[in-house]
Protein backbone atom coordinates (compact mmCIF):
# COMPACT_ATOMS: atom_id res chain seq x y z
CA UNK A 1 0.00 0.00 0.00
CA UNK A 2 1.05 3.36 -0.56
CA UNK A 3 -1.57 6.46 -0.13
CA UNK A 4 -4.63 6.30 1.56
CA UNK A 5 -7.53 8.69 -0.21
CA UNK A 6 -10.67 9.60 1.03
CA UNK A 7 -13.38 7.61 -1.19
CA UNK A 8 -16.76 9.65 0.11
CA UNK A 9 -17.84 10.89 -2.84
CA UNK A 10 -18.02 14.86 -1.33
CA UNK A 11 -21.69 16.03 -0.50
CA UNK A 12 -22.83 11.99 -0.32
CA UNK A 13 -23.22 9.88 2.59
CA UNK A 14 -23.18 5.76 2.99
CA UNK A 15 -19.66 5.52 1.30
CA UNK A 16 -17.37 3.62 2.92
CA UNK A 17 -13.90 4.60 1.49
CA UNK A 18 -10.80 6.58 2.53
CA UNK A 19 -8.92 7.64 -0.40
CA UNK A 20 -5.36 8.93 0.69
CA UNK A 21 -3.04 10.24 -1.88
CA UNK A 22 1.16 10.29 -0.33
CA UNK A 23 3.96 11.68 -2.82
CA UNK A 24 7.38 11.19 -2.17
CA UNK A 25 10.17 13.99 -2.40
CA UNK A 26 11.71 12.47 -4.98
CA UNK A 27 12.17 8.91 -7.16
CA UNK A 28 15.06 8.25 -4.95
CA UNK A 29 15.47 5.30 -3.51
CA UNK A 30 15.95 6.68 0.05
CA UNK A 31 12.90 9.01 -0.16
CA UNK A 32 10.85 6.39 -1.50
CA UNK A 33 11.51 4.28 1.54
CA UNK A 34 10.53 7.53 4.12
CA UNK A 35 7.37 7.46 1.89
CA UNK A 36 6.91 3.90 2.38
CA UNK A 37 7.57 4.11 6.57
CA UNK A 38 5.47 7.38 6.54
CA UNK A 39 2.18 5.29 4.82
CA UNK A 40 2.78 2.75 6.88
CA UNK A 41 2.91 5.00 10.64
CA UNK A 42 0.07 6.76 9.39
CA UNK A 43 -1.93 4.08 8.38
CA UNK A 44 -1.26 2.59 12.17
CA UNK A 45 -2.20 5.95 13.19
CA UNK A 46 -5.65 6.69 11.31
CA UNK A 47 -7.11 2.60 11.31
CA UNK A 48 -8.24 2.35 15.16
CA UNK A 49 -10.08 5.16 15.40
CA UNK A 50 -11.94 5.12 12.92
CA UNK A 51 -15.22 3.24 11.89
CA UNK A 52 -17.16 5.38 9.38
CA UNK A 53 -16.40 8.13 6.68
CA UNK A 54 -17.80 10.56 8.24
CA UNK A 55 -15.86 10.36 11.50
CA UNK A 56 -12.73 9.63 9.49
CA UNK A 57 -13.33 13.36 7.23
CA UNK A 58 -13.91 15.13 10.26
CA UNK A 59 -11.02 13.44 12.05
CA UNK A 60 -8.70 14.43 8.95
CA UNK A 61 -9.80 17.90 9.23
CA UNK A 62 -9.16 18.33 12.55
CA UNK A 63 -5.72 16.42 12.69
CA UNK A 64 -3.48 18.04 9.19
CA UNK A 65 -0.96 19.50 11.61
CA UNK A 66 -0.86 15.49 13.19
CA UNK A 67 -0.84 13.94 10.34
CA UNK A 68 2.16 16.27 9.40
CA UNK A 69 3.57 15.79 12.82
CA UNK A 70 3.82 11.78 12.02
CA UNK A 71 5.22 12.30 8.37
CA UNK A 72 7.63 15.21 9.83
CA UNK A 73 9.35 12.89 12.84
CA UNK A 74 9.76 9.93 10.05
CA UNK A 75 11.67 12.16 7.92
CA UNK A 76 13.71 13.73 10.74
CA UNK A 77 14.53 10.06 11.60
CA UNK A 78 15.99 9.37 8.20
CA UNK A 79 17.89 12.83 8.37
CA UNK A 80 16.05 14.49 5.94
CA UNK A 81 16.02 18.04 5.76
CA UNK A 82 12.73 18.62 4.05
CA UNK A 83 9.34 19.00 5.85
CA UNK A 84 5.70 17.46 4.68
CA UNK A 85 2.76 19.26 4.23
CA UNK A 86 -0.79 17.91 4.08
CA UNK A 87 -4.18 19.37 2.29
CA UNK A 88 -7.97 18.14 2.54
CA UNK A 89 -9.72 19.01 -0.34
CA UNK A 90 -12.45 17.82 -3.07
CA UNK A 91 -11.25 16.24 -6.21
CA UNK A 92 -12.64 14.57 -9.56
CA UNK A 93 -12.13 11.05 -10.26
CA UNK A 94 -13.11 9.06 -13.08
CA UNK A 95 -14.31 5.29 -12.55
CA UNK A 96 -11.10 2.74 -11.04
CA UNK A 97 -10.62 -0.05 -9.51
CA UNK A 98 -7.89 -0.82 -6.83
CA UNK A 99 -7.30 -4.40 -6.35
CA UNK A 100 -11.20 -5.47 -6.01
CA UNK A 101 -12.51 -2.31 -5.23
CA UNK A 102 -14.30 -0.24 -7.83
CA UNK A 103 -14.83 3.27 -6.93
CA UNK A 104 -17.29 5.12 -9.18
CA UNK A 105 -16.18 8.57 -11.66
CA UNK A 106 -16.91 11.71 -9.39
CA UNK A 107 -16.17 13.69 -6.67
CA UNK A 108 -14.24 12.11 -3.69
CA UNK A 109 -12.73 13.93 -0.52
CA UNK A 110 -8.82 13.80 -0.91
CA UNK A 111 -6.33 13.92 2.18
CA UNK A 112 -3.13 14.55 -0.20
CA UNK A 113 0.60 14.00 1.70
CA UNK A 114 3.20 15.78 -0.14
CA UNK A 115 6.53 14.87 1.39
CA UNK A 116 9.16 17.50 0.81
CA UNK A 117 9.21 18.65 -2.92
CA UNK A 118 6.72 16.38 -4.09
CA UNK A 119 8.28 15.53 -7.27
CA UNK A 120 8.46 11.98 -6.57
CA UNK A 121 5.62 9.30 -7.13
CA UNK A 122 2.59 8.73 -5.48
CA UNK A 123 0.80 6.21 -4.30
CA UNK A 124 -2.77 5.69 -3.82
CA UNK A 125 -4.41 4.00 -0.69
CA UNK A 126 -8.19 3.14 -0.26
CA UNK A 127 -8.84 2.56 3.24
CA UNK A 128 -12.44 0.45 3.35
CA UNK A 129 -14.00 1.73 7.29
CA UNK A 130 -16.55 -0.02 9.13
CA UNK A 131 -17.59 -1.45 12.54
CA UNK A 132 -14.00 -0.22 14.05
CA UNK A 133 -12.11 -1.82 11.22
CA UNK A 134 -10.01 -1.28 8.21
CA UNK A 135 -8.87 -2.69 5.18
CA UNK A 136 -6.36 -1.47 2.65
CA UNK A 137 -5.84 -1.37 -0.72
CA UNK A 138 -3.22 0.17 -2.86
CA UNK A 139 -2.35 1.61 -6.77
CA UNK A 140 0.84 3.09 -7.15
CA UNK A 141 0.90 5.93 -9.66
Amino acid sequence: MAVVLLGLSCGEKGESYVRIHIVANSSNVSDERAKNQVKEELCSFLSPLLSNTDEVINYLKKNLKNICGIANEILAQNNFDYKSSAELSCKFFEEETILNVTLKAGNYHQLLLILGEGAGDGDYYVMECGEKTAVYKSRIF
